[in-house]
């Protein structure tokens, strides 16, 4: 999945965006076969309206991250924020660790009591729409040409107009990521 979706300096929520969902607390894992089922996302409350996470991939490597739930129109989405400091390697020195510079991602997503469906934007998709309109989004490609990546600058207000323009186009988002509850939460669903 890495590399597969843009990254934001801004976040795509504002404070009065955000809707907390006590449910979406708990354990969930890739549904399916595979690697997919390896993965584990843990939800936890944190604070009024944040949760936080950590996942763990395939090969059991962790990552912590601060996510808020919002709603955009009809549509919900997470917006990822990585917590810095947590995960960092001991070996790499401070002046080294200060050129990473944390970026938020986002993703809309769909609840029931037992399954959660997450769904990037599309960096494939991104990408085309850039090469005919670079002006669609304010963006900066960063990285050596043959690893770049796109970073989105666009202000949040921008980055809400942005999304909220290609929400009904199936090819803005990837394939959802599905998941299966596996440890239920301890708050009582009022629904998504």
């Amino acid at each position: 999945m890495a590399g597969c979706f843009p990254t934001s300096i801004n976040p795509l929520y504002t404070e009065q965006d955000l809707v907390f969902e006590p449910a979406l607390a708990g354990v969930w894992r890739g549904d399916g076969e595979g690697d997919a089922a390896k993965e584990i996302w843990a939800f936890e409350k944190a604070g009024d309206k944040a949760y936080k996470l950590v996942h763990t991939d395939k090969d059991g490597r962790t990552g912590q991250f601060e996510v808020h739930r919002l709603k955009l129109g009809d549509t919900f989405f997470l917006d990822f924020f990585p917590v810095v400091g947590g995960d960092q390697e001991t070996n790499r020195n401070e002046i080294y660790q200060f050129h990473f510079v944390p970026l938020h991602s986002f993703a809309k997503v769909s609840r029931t009591d037992s399954a959660l469906q997450l769904s990037f934007l599309s960096l494939e998709w991104l990408g085309k729409l850039l090469e005919k309109n670079p002006q669609s989004i304010r963006h900066e490609m960063v990285g050596p040409a043959n690893e770049q990546r796109c970073v989105l600058t666009a202000s949040t207000k921008e980055l809400q107009k942005f999304v909220r323009q290609h929400l009904d186009n199936k090819e803005a988002f990837l394939d959802p990521i599905k998941l299966k509850r596996t440890q239920p939460s301890r708050y009582p669903s009022p629904g998504i």
